[in-house]
């Protein structure tokens, strides 16, 4: 009996020319590559220089912020805060100590400062006549270094120092009516009546020269500079009014330095 063959299935097998062969695990993994980076280059890209700028503007908030936190006083912090150092006093022209013990210099006299005391004969002015005190202010420069002008000329004795928070004041017995009080150069002009005292006599009183050739010890050429401008007469003839600066070069001319005279003066 001849054999049967088995009957084709219903459904067609394809053929081997439409059959997809497997992916390989590579190739898997290079189309999962290759799908990210087009994800990757589908979405937003931002240029370089927004985020070195962005990395910029990070780095200042960041120095903003370290300033003011340094800056800020510490809440422990109970003790007073430092002050910057003095700056150092050049050194003087002369002593003080040169200055007149207390006797009448070019029709100049030394008034009591003690209210009790003996006015000085020629102090007849009453109070009521006596004008306000003025100031100005004397610099000195020798070969261009400053020469500090001392306090105390023109204090009789006995003198005293005091500190104060300004600096030292010397304060004395009796007072010229030219005298210096402090280290700043400042000369006190307080005459008993309205006239017109001069440097010439000032240095009368501190007791040092002064000339067209010589201030005090200092020997050389002497410019004279009043407010910034060259007095062309002879020193000793300054006016001593209020607010008036005086700058005395000797040999080497240093520009004129401006002085603010303090608040009351």
């Amino acid at each position: 009996m001849p054999q049967q063959r088995p009957s084709a299935s219903k459904h067609p097998q394809p053929s081997s020319g439409n059959r997809r062969p497997p992916r390989s695990a590579s190739r898997r993994k290079r189309e999962r590559r290759r799908e990210a980076e087009l994800r990757r280059a589908s979405g937003p890209s931002r240029p370089r220089w927004v985020w070195a700028g962005g990395a910029g503007a990070a780095v200042v908030v960041l120095a903003l912020v370290l300033a003011i936190v340094l800056t800020r006083p510490h809440a422990s912090s109970t003790g007073p805060r430092p002050t910057a150092a003095p700056t150092p006093l050049p050194s003087a022209l002369a002593s003080a100590d040169s200055t007149a013990n207390g006797s009448t210099v070019a029709g100049v006299s030394c008034d009591p400062t003690s209210p009790t005391a003996t006015p000085a004969p020629s102090s007849t002015a009453t109070p009521s006549a006596a004008p306000s005190p003025a100031f100005a202010h004397l610099a000195i420069y020798v070969n261009g270094e400053a020469r500090r002008v001392p306090a105390g000329i023109g204090v009789g004795p006995p003198r005293t120092t005091q500190s104060t928070d300004a600096g030292p004041y010397v304060s004395g017995g009796c007072l010229y009516w030219l005298n210096t009080r402090t280290y700043d150069g400042v000369i006190h002009v307080q005459p008993p009546s309205q006239q017109t005292l001069t440097l010439g006599t000032f240095f009368d009183i501190w007791g040092q020269q002064l000339s067209a050739t010589q201030v005090g010890p200092a020997s050389g050429t002497v410019t004279v500079l009043v407010n910034g401008s060259p007095y062309p007469g002879d020193p000793r003839a300054v006016p001593l009014s209020s607010h008036v600066v005086i700058q005395l070069n000797v040999g080497t001319n240093v520009p004129f330095q401006h002085y603010d005279f303090p608040v009351g003066e």
